[in-house]
């Protein structure tokens, strides 16, 4: 089996995904994979005149003989997920897309506690939720696909409270169970 490795040599702005693109619109590719990264960056793709703009599924998209696999090692904001797959509805995603179980879920939380604790300023994020949904990640305290799948809603519901917990963020018990709601519902337009 051959396999070929695009990496980049620093975060951000490398054209890796038009490079992914370039290839895949080359040669033929069981797979492509992404294994790390979300939704702070992303790549645009001229197809037949319509533009593209992809955050979160490989790039290798247009191409319909290839499976798609969103890795372990990233974190998924499900509303942009959604979003960029009715854009493709056309290409066959749901037989396509393979999204691992153990990829970690960005939820409301992440971004307010990106804004509150000042590092929208300090360091410049995206306020996008990425860098507080990694620390959950690391810390394994994070919301994960494969809880959604496998468990009952009282435990997905202690998991989203415990991304409080660490936090200044305040929020009621009402206000956790229409985030755990909208995540539900996010989750089965996939």
């Amino acid at each position: 089996m051959k396999i070929d490795v695009v990496l980049g040599a620093q975060i951000g702005d490398e054209a890796k995904g038009k490079v992914v693109d370039w290839l895949a619109s080359k040669k033929h590719y069981d797979a492509v994979c992404r294994f790390s990264g979300s939704i702070n960056a992303g790549h645009t793709i001229h197809y037949n005149g319509n533009k593209y703009v992809l955050h979160l599924i490989p790039s290798a998209v247009l191409h319909r003989n290839t499976q798609l696999v969103i890795g372990n090692g990233c974190v998924i904001d499900l509303e942009v997920l959604v979003d960029e797959m009715e854009s493709f509805k056309d290409f066959d995603l749901k037989e396509r897309l393979y999204i691992s179980e153990l990829a970690h879920v960005i939820l409301p939380i992440h971004k307010d506690e990106e804004i509150s604790n000042g590092d929208d300023k300090r360091i410049g994020t995206t306020k996008r939720g990425v860098g507080p949904c990694y620390k959950n990640k690391t810390n394994r305290t994070g919301l994960r696909i494969t809880d959604i799948l496998y468990n009952p809603s009282s435990v997905i519901f202690e998991i989203i409270k415990s991304q409080v917990k660490n936090t200044s963020l305040n929020y009621s018990n009402s206000q956790l169970l229409d985030m755990m709601k909208s995540t539900f519902e996010l989750f089965d337009k996939m």
